[in-house]
């Protein structure tokens, strides 16, 4: 007789990934939780000077060791677990390289604590490497003279992008898009679309398609990865390319893009102005990020 593919009282499988995490996370708010001498000395002392004490400064090297095995949202999810002091003793040990990644993955609700100490400067760092998308995010929900502040510092082009995105009603279209995304021109060949694609050496998180514009950024069609991969390299990207493209304006309801997210099966979508000027990007990324944060809030009012 042959045995069964299964026994009922299998052990289930725990994923080593998510135990690790589990454990680094529980290490950290122990850290925190438990020792009030080492969060009133980060708290208290300036951050930009070093602590001189042995065994809290090897507390300080063992948590900047384990923040290193965590994603930035995992990083702002212990942030809104600890209480102030904790949460800010906490953020002075988080690199400033990853604190603009940490600040758009945290709930608004806890940023006051996040950037009380930091200077405008170190703001700026902390978002130059963001998209434009997630930079005007961090933007509008920063007090109006430290949003004024930050803007000033950046250029021109990136201080216009960042306007133009904050113009727009919140949860709308145009406050979600991005403007990380490739075009080329209908009149060239496969073969040429795919030598440019080797010389950028990467392309965009969520990419599935390529946009096709004319030379004056006016959208024609789009050109999926997969025709440029299968199609002969011969063929010109006007044969080939899609003209029955869904697109969004920037003033349409987020919910609506979502629910055509859904409908269409979309992985990205081009954003266009009345008049069919190419403007930016919509992703099924930024979408589940706009209903995560939605859902977020929505507990949060309801818990007070």
């Amino acid at each position: 007789m042959s045995q069964p593919a299964f026994s009922i009282d299998a052990v289930p499988t725990v994923n080593p990934h998510s135990q690790k995490l589990a454990h680094i996370r529980q290490q950290i708010l122990t850290l925190f939780l438990d020792d009030e001498e080492f969060v009133h000395a980060l708290v208290e002392n300036d951050q930009h000077v070093s602590i001189d004490d042995k065994a809290i400064s090897e507390k300080i090297n063992t948590v900047k060791e384990l923040l290193l095995d965590l994603h930035t949202a995992d990083i702002a999810d212990i942030l809104e677990m600890l209480p102030y002091d904790e949460r800010l003793a906490l953020w002075r040990l988080v690199d400033n390289n990853e604190r603009g990644e940490v600040l758009v993955e945290a709930s608004v609700s806890v940023w006051d604590s996040l950037i009380k100490d930091m200077s405008d400067r170190e703001l700026l760092r902390a978002v130059a490497n963001l998209h434009v998308d997630e930079q005007a995010y961090i933007a509008e929900h920063l007090p109006r003279d430290t949003m004024r502040r930050l803007l000033t510092y950046l250029e021109p082009s990136l201080r216009s992008r960042i306007r133009e995105v904050l113009q727009y009603a919140k949860d709308s279209v145009g406050q979600m898009m991005d403007f990380e995304f490739v075009t080329v021109r209908p009149n060239v060949a496969l073969k040429t679309v795919q030598r440019y694609l080797r010389q950028r050496g990467k392309i965009p998180e969520a990419t599935d398609k390529i946009f096709v514009v004319d030379n004056n950024n006016y959208l024609q069609g789009e050109l999926p990865l997969t025709t440029i991969l299968t199609q002969s390299p011969d063929k010109i990207v006007a044969e080939v390319m899609r003209t029955d493209t869904v697109t969004f304006l920037p003033d349409e309801k987020g919910e609506d893009a979502a629910s055509a997210f859904e409908r269409y099966d979309l992985i990205s979508a081009a954003v266009v102005d009345s008049n069919g000027l190419l403007m930016g990007r919509l992703t099924v990324e930024d979408i589940v990020d706009n209903i995560s944060e939605e859902n977020d809030n929505s507990i949060r009012r309801m818990g007070g």
